[in-house]
């Protein structure tokens, strides 16, 4: 069993042009994803001088049904196991010691060695029936609420956007606490 955050909404505070076309690989703060959460204001507390044109957007699935992460934080000592297990298979290495070239392959880009770890983790996300990753901890002491995701740059199509507004944050959506529920996956 896996803990996966269910939500209907995400917001993104950035720049994205002509829509959700996918992003050049990249490796970042949520590795190679499009980053999510459900607390702009956090992000805002973070990036108060972004680059001009940066606006907040609320992603959703164009089929109606809430996106899906699996939470990356949340994981058990089983949930591990098997992740080992798919890495070996596959010879991406292990959680010990992730292959980061090998890698590549899932990924597009090579993804720094001190974020080894996150890229097997997300490689093996990507195999599941999920949207993207979940995480719980902070981004920065200034931004208390930050749990964040990432949504895969595959399933980017499966989603629209809606404009919310450029540095305007008392207009914006309070924080909220994700939904999750327990799946196999």
């Amino acid at each position: 069993m896996y803990v996966i955050v269910q939500e209907p909404t995400v917001y993104h505070y950035g720049l994205i042009s002509h829509g959700l076309i996918a992003m050049q690989p990249s490796w970042h703060l949520e590795g190679d994803t499009l980053s999510v959460s459900l607390c702009p204001m956090d992000w805002w507390a973070v990036f108060p001088n972004a680059a001009p044109g940066t606006e907040l957007y609320g992603l959703h699935r164009v089929d109606k049904r809430p996106a899906r992460f699996v939470d990356l934080a949340r994981l058990s000592e089983d949930n591990l196991l098997d992740i080992d297990t798919w890495a070996s298979a596959g010879g991406y290495g292990s959680l010990a010691f992730p292959n980061v070239i090998a890698l590549k392959a899932i990924h597009g880009v090579v993804a720094p060695m001190d974020k080894a770890r996150l890229a097997l983790l997300l490689g093996w996300a990507k195999q599941k029936d999920v949207d993207g990753i979940w995480f719980t901890e902070k981004i920065s002491a200034f931004a208390p609420n930050s749990g964040r995701g990432g949504i895969f740059q595959d399933r980017l199509v499966h989603f629209s956007t809606t404009i919310l507004g450029p540095h305007n944050p008392a207009t914006w959506p309070a924080a909220r606490r994700p939904v999750v529920a327990m799946e196999l996956l």
